[in-house]
């Protein structure tokens, strides 16, 4: 497709990709999004397939957006459902600007306007380089700022009047850092800088308003792997984030209960996901059962209209395997018949079945 393009698409059956291929002439900067009424999920990927970027929701309604500076070369873009399930029709819009001297303004009057609960990319293109920014909170709360990607950032916060509030240098990932601040309604504004003075390269920048639990997996709320939490999606786009000690292996499962259309996601220790699911609970409510080994867990929870709000209560029930049990192996020890008043012991789990003969 052409890198100034929109394209119709079809998601025709459930677990459909579809692959767009688009080449780049030069250095610039290449937005990827959906626009329509199917929640897609989408996949920005180098000449050999690696992945770039992943987005889901960052676009209008449940349509991703994906913003990547690029050089020249070929790149392809893959897009399907969010479900599993799922199919659709969708636009692929596709836009490709030229590289200009500064993505964002130097100083505070030059400030780029950025929403709360998305990600925009910058680039600190030549020495020196400072990137701002201008947020306005809605109401009192925990702003959370941070960079992602290889540069190594240091990230300022100031107030309307232009007083600095706090800095950070390392806290997040990598050489990213990381501002969690609790703040009153109003505007603000945040510098982004590469930590040597001679430094360039290309990050993103999240900026989220925290709500009752945390919005990323460093802010994650702590719960027990049997245990009822209230919460409440309370912003467009927010994400809840919780945490689970998983002491053994087992079958876990998770679900929300409540009038909110939610999304669950499933994430290992690394932060991989390895579950996902939208309306398999009761109502709009998703569920995820799956068989873990010891270790942490995190529980990702999302609405399922980036424009919706609203509570609900997250549900975890974890079930230990039992000594002996393994997961669609009969593991009988002895076979034998049995007669008519005698004593049998037996247990049934799922897939799985143990039987102690007398």
């Amino acid at each position: 497709i052409s890198r100034n393009s929109t394209t119709s698409g079809n998601i025709k059956l459930p677990g459909d990709s579809n692959y767009y291929k688009i080449v780049i002439p030069s250095a610039g900067k290449l937005t990827i999004y959906t626009t329509g009424s199917t929640d897609t999920l989408g996949y920005f990927l180098n000449a050999s397939g690696g992945r770039i970027a992943l987005d889901d929701d960052a676009g209008s309604y449940s349509n991703f957006n994906i913003e990547e500076r690029v050089t020249a070369g070929t790149y392809y873009v893959k897009v399907q459902h969010n479900s599993s399930g799922g199919t659709g029709r969708y636009s692929l819009v596709v836009n490709f600007t030229l590289q200009r001297s500064d993505d964002h303004g130097n100083s505070m009057n030059a400030a780029t306007t950025t929403r709360l609960n998305g990600r925009i990319s910058g680039s600190i293109e030549v020495a020196g380089d400072e990137d701002w920014f201008k947020v306005v909170m809605p109401r009192t709360g925990i702003l959370m700022i941070q960079t992602l990607g290889q540069t190594d950032t240091v990230g300022y916060l100031y107030n309307a009047d232009g007083s600095q509030i706090t800095a950070d240098n390392n806290g997040g990932s990598g050489h990213n850092f990381l501002i969690i601040r609790s703040v009153a309604a109003g505007t603000y504004y945040v510098r982004v800088r590469h930590q040597s003075s001679s430094g360039i390269g290309t990050y993103w920048l999240d900026i989220s308003l925290e709500s009752d639990h945390g919005g990323y997996v460093y802010t994650a709320t702590a719960i027990n792997p049997n245990s009822t939490t209230p919460g409440r999606l309370q912003v467009a786009r927010d994400n809840d984030y919780f945490r689970i000690g998983i002491p053994s292996t087992g079958t876990l499962v998770v679900h929300t209960t409540g009038p909110t259309d939610t999304v669950g996601y499933l994430l290992n220790a690394n932060w991989d996901q390895i579950a996902l699911d939208d309306n398999g609970g009761s109502g709009r409510n998703f569920r995820i059962s799956k068989r873990v080994t010891a270790g942490t867990y995190y529980v990702k929870v999302k609405l399922h209209s980036s424009a919706a709000t609203g509570p609900y209560s997250l549900i975890s029930r974890f079930t230990p395997t039992q000594a002996g049990q393994t997961q669609g192996i009969d593991n009988s020890t002895s076979r034998g018949s049995i007669s008519r008043g005698s004593s049998n012991m037996g247990l049934v789990g799922s897939n799985r079945a143990q039987h102690i003969g007398r």
